[in-house]
């Protein structure tokens, strides 16, 4: 079936290709065979590559092998150079962060029960910071009330078990991780306890006295 719609022009709208007024032409890779939508060049009438991407970046490495094309050296300033004029005129928000960003939405997430959030790396509890600039609240609240980034071994413990109540009244700081085990597991077996209690008086008709 794919076979017989090699040459096949359609423009991208037809099959989900932007840009969408653009023509692309079914096409087999001249090395491997692969079949795959190319962009079509209207005014000489060929595809834009007569290779697919995995060929065509063998066919590179070979002739750098041969010495036939130059292998490139990547400095730090032209990964920068790249880097900008791939993005930087064409994204407006390119360098921003944070509510600078198209994508900002207030900075706050839930993960896993807790609240994360962002935070600027101007700020002074940045270095608690993740990979994606956010710490969770409870943390950051506890080092905030502390004047100081808290240690990677201190941890705060939630006292009445509830993660996304992060008052300084409810927030713990403890050094051994023990106890926040010990504590975290008892009061998940109570709730699981109590959710079982449910169910069964639900079952047997037992109303709580």
């Amino acid at each position: 079936m794919m076979r017989e719609m090699i040459n096949k022009i359609k423009r991208g709208e037809e099959i989900n290709k932007t840009p969408p007024t653009a023509k692309f032409i079914w096409h087999a890779c001249i090395d491997c065979g692969k079949e795959r939508w190319v962009r079509f060049i209207v005014k000489v009438k060929v595809p834009m590559s007569l290779r697919c991407g995995s060929c065509a970046h063998k066919l590179i490495q070979q002739e750098i092998r041969d010495g036939i094309r130059a292998k490139p050296l990547m400095t730090p300033e032209k990964h920068q150079h790249l880097r900008r004029s791939k993005l930087g005129d064409k994204n407006p928000h390119y360098g921003k962060r944070g509510a600078e960003t198209a994508s900002w939405r207030g900075g706050r997430r839930v993960s896993d029960g807790y609240i994360r959030v962002w935070v600027h790396p101007d700020d002074f509890f940045y270095p608690m910071a993740d990979t994606n600039d956010s710490v969770a609240e409870h943390r950051l609240v506890m080092a905030r009330h502390l004047g100081r980034c808290l240690l990677p071994w201190e941890m705060v413990h939630h006292k009445n078990g509830k993660r996304n109540d992060n008052k300084i009244e409810n927030l713990e700081l403890i050094t051994d991780r023990r106890y926040h085990m010990i504590d975290a597991n008892t009061k998940a077996y109570i709730k699981r306890l109590e959710k079982r209690i449910e169910k069964l008086e639900a079952r047997h008709g037992i109303k709580e006295v």
